[in-house]
């Protein structure tokens, strides 16, 4: 019996006794609102029967629980904001990569079809459809003098993979206006990802973007970001870069070994709260990946479209050898240097010099 049932019969009992006791039959008017309390507590009483005879409670069963929402604490920062989880596209991938759909369909039948998918899709991601999501993008540092973001790419859709190689961009930069930024910021650091994909002479071009608030942010996929503080990120080995390749000048590898290893932010250039330790000098083969023999020097750009050219995105390159941090394994006493001039790869005296060139992450 519940606490409810528990107090009706009580007043039913109380009510009623008193409706017909010796006192209440000399007054008529008190004897008639005892009936009335004793009438009304009978309805109640038997409703409650009722409710608890046609839905009966699960003594197992589990209480709900309202969940409050979140606390916002003077002078912290927003929290990020909780981005539903990557769902699989409804486009037809495979349509966009498979030479035709079968033999009786013509090469103009096939572009058409694909050319109609793929503006499909676009236009889904243009409505922030997040079916369509390649996963998230973070929003991790503004400069409001170059007035652009850097970004951290976290692409979690598998279909994504047919679009691109291994490993993935995971860094880049969005170009947005100082009162843009600050709202969209001020909204969340963690933002919906997605991709457009379009029809360039027959190949499809993928282009990384942003959707807010009805408008669209290219986010270039690049090889190399400047992160806007000293430092620049490989996007194809993931190693961080001192952006100025010439801080040092020419040393001998022991003092070039020294130089790395006791390079530190407030030194190059270098913002970015680095400590002594952190860097080092390239290995053999770090320093030759990054080697573009379609250029002289051999080094491309940033979106690895063309030559290397000053600030774009390092500075200072000089078309000579390099230190690498890497020994020669028939004799110690020298060491590998890689010729940015012509790419090539050669053993060296460790007591004669070369350039440095720091880096910092994989090893």
């Amino acid at each position: 019996m519940t606490l409810k049932l528990f107090i009706l019969a009580v007043l039913f009992v109380i009510s009623g006794g008193a409706a017909f006791s010796e006192y209440f039959k000399g007054h008529k008017f008190l004897s008639l609102l005892a009936m009335v309390v004793v009438i009304i507590a009978t309805y109640y009483l038997f409703q409650d029967i009722y409710d608890d005879l046609k839905h009966p409670s699960s003594p197992t069963q589990a209480p709900k629980v309202v969940s409050s929402l979140p606390v916002v604490v003077p002078g912290k920062p927003p929290e990020k904001a909780e981005i539903p989880p990557t769902k699989i596209a409804k486009g037809d991938f495979a349509a966009y990569f498979q030479p035709k759909q079968d033999m009786f369909e013509t090469t103009a039948d096939f572009q058409a079809r694909r050319h109609k998918l793929l503006q499909q899709f676009n236009d889904e991601v243009k409505q922030r459809n997040l079916d369509y999501q390649a996963g998230v993008l973070h929003l991790t540092h503004y400069n409001a003098d170059t007035q652009t973001f850097i970004v951290n790419l976290d692409w979690q859709a598998d279909w994504v993979k047919q679009f691109f190689g291994n490993p993935y961009q995971t860094k880049s930069v969005v170009k947005i206006g100082v009162k843009e930024a600050k709202q969209i910021y001020k909204e969340g650091s963690d933002k919906p990802l997605f991709i457009t994909a379009i029809l360039n002479d027959n190949q499809i071009e993928i282009q990384c973007v942003m959707v807010e608030k009805g408008q669209i942010y290219s986010i270039p996929l690049y090889r190399y970001i400047d992160n806007g503080d000293g430092t620049v990120t490989d996007n194809r080995s993931g190693l961080i870069c001192l952006k100025n390749a010439n801080c040092f000048g020419v040393q001998d590898w022991y003092k070039a070994m020294q130089s790395a290893d006791n390079l530190a932010s407030g030194q190059c250039g270098l913002r970015d709260s680095s400590r002594r330790g952190m860097w080092r000098l390239p290995s053999k083969e770090e320093l030759k990946a990054m080697i573009d023999e379609n250029y002289r020097p051999t080094l491309s750009n940033a979106a690895s479209t063309g030559p290397w050219n000053e600030g774009d995105a390092f500075s200072g390159v000089r078309a000579s050898y390099y230190w690498s941090s890497t020994s020669y394994a028939d004799d110690t006493a020298g060491a590998w240097r890689v010729n940015l001039d012509d790419g090539n790869v050669s053993a060296y005296g460790k007591g004669n010099t070369n350039y440095v060139w720091p880096v910092r992450g994989k090893v």
